[in-house]
């Protein structure tokens, strides 16, 4: 689900069964809504570990509360299920690179 404005974003994340692909959704589109992400029961290590390089101190203090660290991590992030890889490669495989 992609989020049209910031408050939509903002009372999705009151949805404790959000699912972990719309939080990385939210926090790529929102930065300001990071601290949320990140205190989210379903943010997922790799997405802490993200929201950790990429936040301010307050997002990595939240982080380092919750006990996780890059060592947590095992993949980067990613939005794509393997229902969507034939759909995926199909997609790449039209994108025209342009000739240097």
């Amino acid at each position: 689900m992609s989020f049209t404005d910031i408050d939509a974003a903002r009372a999705a994340l009151s949805n404790p069964t959000l699912p972990p692909e719309e939080l990385m959704s939210i926090a790529q589109s929102y930065p300001e809504l990071r601290i949320g992400v990140a205190q989210h029961p379903n943010a997922y290590p790799d997405l802490l570990v993200w929201l950790s390089s990429v936040g301010d101190d307050t997002v990595r203090r939240t982080i380092d509360q919750r006990g996780v660290s890059s060592d947590s991590a095992s993949a980067p992030p990613s939005l794509f299920t393997p229902k969507q890889a034939p759909m995926l490669k199909r997609v790449l495989g039209e994108l025209k690179c342009p000739q240097s």
